[in-house]
């Protein structure tokens, strides 16, 4: 095969990266809910809920980026982020396309009130809770998968 050749194989093979990934991405078949209690100041923690679902990953990763996405380095005022909380949920939502992960959701579910998203890939995303129709993420979560609502 020719230099010219294995050049064209790679430029195809780029471009079907780019064209499938926000596909795959931003549409996960599987999400993965774990919500662990955290104890301040002792740092303990105890996981409260652990489950896998399928038939509504759509609605929960929709309910996700629904919320403002706050720009990267965007100056934020956390007017609770400095009071210690005696405790306090950690969500971790996972979410996977046809058994790759491709994103992590998280939040301690206090503070600025806002959730990451990590994709694959290395993309970080930052949302708010809150969606333009006033409705919470949490809201949505507990609705969907009886994931506890934040303490």
């Amino acid at each position: 095969m020719s230099v010219l050749g294995v050049f064209a194989i790679g430029l195809v093979l780029a471009a079907a990266r780019f064209v499938a990934y926000p596909a795959v991405v931003s549409a996960p078949d599987h999400v993965h809910v774990v919500v662990t209690r955290i104890q301040s100041p002792s740092g303990g923690h105890t996981i409260s809920f652990a489950r896998q679902f399928g038939g509504v990953t759509g609605k929960v990763y929709a309910q996700l980026v629904s919320g403002e996405r706050i720009p990267e380095n965007a100056i934020m005022c956390c007017p609770f982020a400095g009071i210690p909380y005696s405790h306090y949920y950690h969500y971790a939502v996972t979410f996977s396309h046809a058994g790759i992960q491709t994103g992590v959701a998280s939040s301690d579910a206090h503070g600025c009130q806002v959730i990451a998203r990590n994709a694959l890939g290395g993309g970080r995303d930052v949302y708010s809770w809150y969606a333009a129709n006033g409705v919470s993420f949490w809201e949505t979560l507990q609705q969907l998968v009886n994931a506890p609502l934040p303490i």
